[in-house]
Formats: C-alpha cells, structure tokens, sequence
C-alpha cells in the first residue's frame, strides 16, 4: 500500500468536541477541523452523526470507515489502517514497522513527521475502542476492508458471480466479490488451506464405453476460488495457449484434400493412456515451475497443493495448466525430433496427437521416440493407448487409410479422401435424438419436443459477459453444425461433394428418421402434424441447419430478445416469471429446461 500521509487536521477527538461548540454547523469549524471532517468524509454520514452523542458518534464512525477503503483513503484512516495491520500482526514491533513502511514510501520525509503521523493514528484508534494498551479488536480489523489485491482474483470473482447458477453460489460468490481484500489477505499469509479431501472429491463416469475418474471441488469454498486463481496466474506468467480445435482442424483438412498428391507419406496418431492420472505434477514443478520468479504467497499455494495432488487429476483447474506447461515443451521436442523425418503436420490437443510425414516412417520408431519424450515430460507412468493407435502409410490397403481426429473422419475412397463425423460421434448424436422422443412419450409434450429438436439440431451461439470489462466478454458456440463446421464446405457443393456416406446418410435423414422408428405406432405420433408435413419437416433436418447456417442467438439485441426468449419458455413453463431476471438468468433457465447435452 502506497502512503503519502500528511497530519494537517486534528485529532477525531477533538473534531468532535469543535462540531458540538459550533453546533454541528460545518460553516463555521476551523479550517483544522474542516480539514478532518472532510478527509473522514464525514458528508457521507453527516445526518447520522449530527446531535447525536458522542458515544453515537464513535459508533457511526467505526460503520463509516469500513466502507471508505478503495484507491483513495484519507491520510488519517491510512494511518489508522496501518497502525492496526501492524498491531494485527506483530503487536511486538508494530510502531518500528510501521515507521519503516512510511520511510519507504516517503523517503524525504523527517523522523519527527513519523512520530507525529503515528501519535495522531495511535490517538484516533483508542478513540474508536479498536485499540488501547492491553485490547486490540481483531474482528474489526479483520474487517476492514483495505487490503492489497490482486486484479486477476478481481476478474476471476466476478466471473464466478457471473456465471453462477445455484441460488446459494450465486450468494457466496457475492458475499466473496465484496469481500475480496479479506481472502486476498488470507491467500498472502497462506493460511491453512485444504486441498484435499473433503474439498477435493471424485466421482466415475461412463464416457466412450469406458470409466474415467473425474475430480471435483467444492464450489462454495475459498479452495476453489484459491485453485482458480492459481491457474490464471500461471496461464499468465507462462503465456499458455490452450490447444484450440477450430485453430488445427482447418489445416488437417487442407492438408488432407492434397496429401494424395505427395510420392509418399505417413499416418500416424496416438493416444496417451489415464493421461491426467498418470502425470507427475511434481516434476512438471521442479522442471518448469519452481525456478520462475513468483511472489512468495503463490508459490507456497502451489507447493501445498502439490503435496495433497501429486498427479495431474482430470477435472481439477490445476492439471490442464500443468499439462500445457510441460505439453508446450513436450511438443516444441517432438517436432526437433521428428523434423529429420519429413515431418510436415503435428498436432496435440491434450492427449490426442497426430503426426504426418511426406515419407514413410516406421511405426516403432515413431511410437519409442513419442513416449521417450512423454516420459521426460510428464513422468515414468505416462503410456500410450495401444488401441487407439492409428498408422498407415500411402501404399498401404485403401481400407486401411482412415483416421478420426478430434471428431471428424477422414476416410481414403476411390481415390480420394472423404470427410465426415466419426461414427462414434453419430452413434453418441443418434441416442441423444432417442432420448429426447421417449421423453416425449413420456410426457406427451408437444412444443417441448418441438423446441428441443430444433435446438438440438441448430446452431447455438452465447454472448458471455464475464466481467464489466467488454474486452473479456465473448461468443460461445455449440450444436453439432458449430461442431463440425468445415464439412459445410462440401456440403455446398453439388451431390455433397466429398462427404463420406455415413455422414450424408445422417444429415439428410436424422432426426426425422430416429424418431419416426420409436413413434411409428404410438398413439402421440398423429399429434406432431408439424414434423410429418412435407412443407415444414426440411426444417427439422440437420442438412438443412447446415445449409440454411441457421442459428439461435443468445443476445437480447442481436439475437432473441427477452421478450421472444420469455414468449419461447412460457410455451414450455406457463408459470415463468421474469421479474428481476436477467437476461443470462432467462438464457439459463430455458437451456435447463430443454436439458440438451453439449
């Protein structure tokens, strides 16, 4: 905290005392007085104060400078702040302390000046009972709300408030937004956090036919907000770049559509095994973390944590950035490696890598290299996934030649590739589709299995604002046309160009064919008259979506207003009221309302 105090008023001893001899009448108070009164900023609270007692006074002027404590503090609640902060924390060398700090800011400033700066805060304290020669009131000074923080917890704060849903988080977040001096505070003394168990938990979920570990925390506690922070901090001081799909894919695509051409070329992708669990935290924080200049606070939070999370849990704030620090190294080594070999094409996008070569390269070779470099990296227990696998070569079988790769397909067919959804995705998109017409038979509703179909099959564009700043603001996409994008390319051209079978079938068809098999004999059918008509079932077509780029726009100004985004719920929820809510509020409620997954 940056002090430039000067003592030119008086006492609040005496400011009282002044205030009652002129009867409250701030016109006549001498200009020492004046002086104080406005320093205190006691405008603020001056009908609270006038012809009340002094005991009244006293109390309203302890309410009173709790709330004053932003970028500009008064030279005599500076004073008293730093008086206490030092009393708070070494009541042994508070004075000497605090004398230091003032000689720091001001070096021109005489010894004499020190003493009578700290007399006059010494003063007003004990004239406030926070403090006297055997009591010092800890919780008022716990309270007080002028504590060094930091910008990065300031934005992440918010965005937590922001973006929070359950009433309760919605209120805690709040409650640590307004209080944020307090936990930044208690973050600099590194106070006895816990990240582990009972904040830290896990649970097992079916993804792909198998079952991974995912680790979560707690929202409602200072951990998360603590583990959150941590990890913007490192993305800032290590600059680090997220693998982004819509930045790689492009690239794989224009390669693909050419590599034909090439006299020869190599194939190979590969999958790290139990990535997250089986990476050392440890040694990605003596190799790459520990050496970097951090404030002490942060490095001591980072080393706690590290102790109660050896490895790079899936689902924790923590690993992705772990993973990325040593993944940038990782992947700057594999490209020095393989350069030597014609490597013209490397991606990585966490634990999926592809590599392709304009000549042929043996696949042990490959594969030995890769983990020789993973285990350097991210410790002796990463492996790669034998079964997922992928390598060929130009010359091989034509129906060796296809790959899947962050969910499209590429598939080598008469003489040329094709691109498409891998089939595990349609297969994943085919049951959400089942499951949205059996819970129409459930429920017989109508507009909800009208709203949800068009909504599962559109694209979905969110305008997020995360914080008061717009430069953080951003647009959010999701649905399966925003998912596989590129394929538009084809689909433009005449009889879809290079679009693989499958993924034609699937667009042109679904979801019309899907739920016409489940609700083919169901009494419920005849009343989706909507959905069989020939002039509007194109509208139910994900080809046309593609086509069409049709889009639901979350934005009250460019997209739906509240007034058609209300009209749109109370088709489906007649009991919505939107008084009070905001916009995002709404946006929220109606996508819980049709409950589509990502």
């Amino acid at each position: 905290m940056s002090l430039n105090l000067e003592v030119k008023g008086m006492v609040l001893s005496e400011l009282y005392k002044e205030l009652e001899r002129k009867k409250w009448n701030i016109n006549k108070l001498s200009t020492r007085a004046k002086t104080t009164y406005d320093d205190c900023e006691l405008s603020k609270i001056y009908e609270n104060i006038k012809n009340k007692n002094e005991e009244n006074f006293i109390q309203n002027l302890r309410r009173h400078i709790l709330t004053l404590y932003d970028d500009e503090v008064g030279s005599y609640f500076a004073s008293m702040y730093l008086f206490c902060y030092e009393i708070y924390n070494d009541n042994s060398c508070a004075v000497q302390n605090m004398k230091t700090q003032i000689k720091n800011d001001n070096p021109s400033i005489t010894n004499y000046y020190i003493n009578k700066v700290i007399e006059s805060a010494k003063s007003n304290c004990e004239y406030l009972n926070i403090i006297n020669d055997s009591y010092c009131d800890r919780q008022y000074i716990a309270n007080w709300g002028y504590y060094d923080s930091d910008r990065q917890l300031t934005e992440l704060l918010k965005v937590l408030y922001l973006t929070a849903i359950e009433p309760s988080e919605i209120n805690y977040f709040q409650y640590k937004l307004d209080n944020e001096n307090k936990l930044y505070y208690k973050m600099k003394k590194a106070s006895n956090f816990n990240f582990g168990n009972p904040i830290i938990k896990h649970r097992k979920i079916k993804k792909d036919d198998k079952i991974r570990k995912i680790y979560t925390v707690d929202k409602e506690t200072e951990e998360y907000i603590i583990i959150k922070f941590l990890k913007k901090k490192l993305d800032l001081i290590f600059n680090v770049k997220y693998p982004n799909r819509s930045e790689i894919m492009p690239e794989l695509f224009s390669l693909i559509k050419e590599i034909e051409r090439l006299t020869n070329y190599t194939v190979y992708k590969f999958d790290f095994k139990s990535f997250f669990e089986t990476i050392d935290a440890k040694i990605i924080w003596n190799n790459h973390i520990k050496d970097v200049f951090f404030e002490k606070y942060i490095k001591d939070l980072l080393e706690r944590y590290i102790d109660e999370n050896q490895y790079c849990y899936q689902g924790l704030a923590l690993s992705n950035v772990f993973v990325e620090i040593a993944g940038k190294y990782f992947d700057r080594k594999i490209k020095y490696t393989f350069s030597s070999d014609g490597l013209i094409f490397y991606a990585r996008y966490v634990d999926d890598g592809l590599l392709i070569f304009n000549k042929d390269v043996e696949q042990e070779m490959i594969r030995e290299r890769i983990i020789e470099i993973a285990k350097e990296m991210f410790g002796n227990r990463v492996k790669l996934n034998e079964e997922k696998e992928k390598y060929y070569t130009k010359y091989m079988h034509d129906n060796l030649k296809k790959f899947t790769y962050l969910g499209y397909l590429f598939k080598f067919s008469d003489k040329k590739y094709k691109f498409g959804i891998a089939e595990e995705k349609l297969e994943k998109y085919g049951k959400e589709i089942d499951k949205i017409t059996l819970e129409y038979l459930n429920n017989g509703d109508v507009e909800l299995f009208r709203q949800r179909i068009l909504f599962f099959i559109s694209r979905r564009v969110y305008y997020n604002v995360f914080a008061s700043n717009n430069k953080i603001a951003k647009w959010d996409v999701a649905g399966i046309t925003a998912n596989y994008n590129l394929l538009s390319h084809e689909i433009k051209k005449k009889n879809y160009g290079d679009l693989e079978e499958k993924t034609k079938y699937f667009l042109t068809r679904q979801p019309y064919e899907n739920v016409m098999k489940i609700i083919k004999n169901h009494p419920l059918k005849n009343k989706l008259y909507f959905y069989n008509s020939q002039k509007s079932k194109p509208s139910y077509c994900i080809m046309a979506v593609f086509k069409n780029n049709k889009s639901i726009v979350f934005h009250p100004n460019i997209g739906w207003s509240v007034e058609y985004l209300c009209k749109k719920i109370r088709k489906i929820d007649n009991t919505f009221k939107v008084h009070n809510k905001t916009y995002r509020e709404c946006v929220t409620y109606y996508n819980y309302l049709l409950k589509i997954p990502e």
